[in-house]
């Protein structure tokens, strides 16, 4: 499998694909995307095995913070949005879960090799300064909580 850096004008024609892959709630627009791309803290891939896409993934970064987050990943549809697809890559729950706009998301990590996943408090700080790198300027906020996680 290969990753390959999309360009603007390649992220906007994905973004359809995000679209049909994700609920209107979970996403975030294209513009706001684009921005935080052009501004070096968004890095959109296509991942192609045998000559074909097989996945996409959106990291997004922020300067001085040592952890990605990884903003969406879709796959082909029989791994498609599953907590086992993640887990059987080796991401390991964080015991957080997090609400951003009404939606809830359980956090996950995947470790560099030999690294460890971030703890408790270091994990709400690298969130919240990944979720204010995506934010262009003059766009409020997000009204993000953090819970402890019901259910591994």
């Amino acid at each position: 499998m290969t990753a390959h850096r999309l360009t603007p004008r390649q992220l906007a024609a994905v973004y359809r694909c995000l679209r049909r892959d994700f609920p209107l709630a979970e996403r975030k627009p294209l513009w706001m995307m684009l921005i935080s791309q052009r501004h070096g803290r968004y890095e959109p891939y296509v991942f192609w095995e045998k000559g074909r896409p097989v996945a996409y993934g959106f990291l997004a970064t922020a300067p001085g913070c040592r952890w990605a987050l990884l903003d969406y990943l879709a796959v082909q549809p029989a791994a498609r949005r599953r907590i086992g697809f993640y887990r059987r890559a080796g991401a390991v729950p964080l015991g957080r879960d997090s609400l951003v706009y009404g939606v809830r998301y359980r956090l996950l990590a995947l470790p560099a090799r030999g690294g460890k996943a971030p703890g408790g408090d270091e994990t709400v700080r690298a969130i919240r300064t990944l979720y204010r790198a995506m934010r262009p300027a003059g766009v409020p906020c997000l009204p993000l909580r953090f819970f402890e996680t019901e259910e591994s």
